[in-house]
């Protein structure tokens, strides 16, 4: 633990993030998570390690993974670490998409990983403002798709029920509604859903809520009701929640001496 402050430094806009610092460390072997994003992570010198799939951990120094695809174990062996995470929401991950395989992590290239490592190496020292944060971010996502690929196109059925998602608290959403509003079978929904996103509906409305309790979090302030504002049934709904598409829990997640959250408003 830094005594001078939080360990992780934690940049949060428009359903993605940018996280860096020391000494990350996240195991969730005996309880694997997913999350609906396309996700990279960069040791700034040397290497990290990471596990995935269920397949024993190995050591990485840039790669770019999927949505959806299971992670286990990272952790950075105390050496300067970034994760930019971009949801299937996002613009970002709309770009990143053409260059992932379903399941299977992207290794990066030596010139890929050189020109990312570059970029936080001309970073300004200390802790980013929101804006150099997400310029950076936006950088680094240029590096990843070049040379340029179309990006994904989102069926415009598809589009329109994760705006409706978007709209309303997790308790006012239900399977039927989401079905008329696309005008197809809830089994046909879900079978599209999934193709077009990487994940199920039930997921994504989670994910959803969990990030609008994120975002509506401020130091000091209660996150029963936070929670509830978000649409989840209580306390309790929102923790196993965070841990299954956070990879950890509200009360790690706002803890200063780990974590310093910075949004942009």
């Amino acid at each position: 633990m830094n005594a001078d402050g939080p360990r992780m430094q934690v940049y949060l806009w428009d359903r993605c993030f940018l996280l860096q610092g020391r000494g990350y460390e996240l195991d969730r072997r005996h309880n694997p998570y997913h999350r609906p994003s396309a996700t990279l992570l960069v040791a700034h010198e040397g290497t990290f390690e990471l596990g995935i799939n269920g397949e024993p951990p190995r050591d990485y120094e840039a790669v770019l993974l999927p949505v959806n695809i299971r992670r286990d174990w990272i952790t950075s062996h105390g050496r300067p670490f970034t994760i930019m995470d971009a949801s299937v929401s996002s613009e970002a991950y709309l770009r990143l998409a053409p260059y992932l395989t379903p399941g299977q992590p992207l290794v990066l290239a030596a010139a890929l990983r050189d020109r990312l490592r570059g970029l936080l190496a001309r970073q300004a020292p200390g802790v980013l403002d929101i804006e150099a944060a997400v310029a950076l971010f936006g950088a680094a996502v240029d590096a990843c798709c070049d040379p340029p690929r179309p990006p994904l196109l989102r069926e415009p059925r598809i589009r329109r029920v994760m705006e409706k998602i978007e709209r309303l608290p997790l308790d006012q959403l239900s399977h039927e509604d989401l079905s008329r509003e696309a005008q197809l079978s809830a089994s046909r929904l879900r079978a599209l859903f999934q193709r077009h996103v990487g994940c199920t509906i039930s997921q994504y409305m989670r994910w959803v809520a969990g990030s609008k309790a994120a975002e509506m979090w401020r130091e000091g302030s209660s996150f029963t009701e936070i929670a509830l504002a978000a649409g989840f049934y209580d306390l309790a709904h929102a923790d196993r929640v965070m841990n299954e598409i956070f990879g950890m829990n509200p009360s790690v997640m706002t803890d200063p001496r780990q974590y310093r959250l910075h949004f942009r408003r």
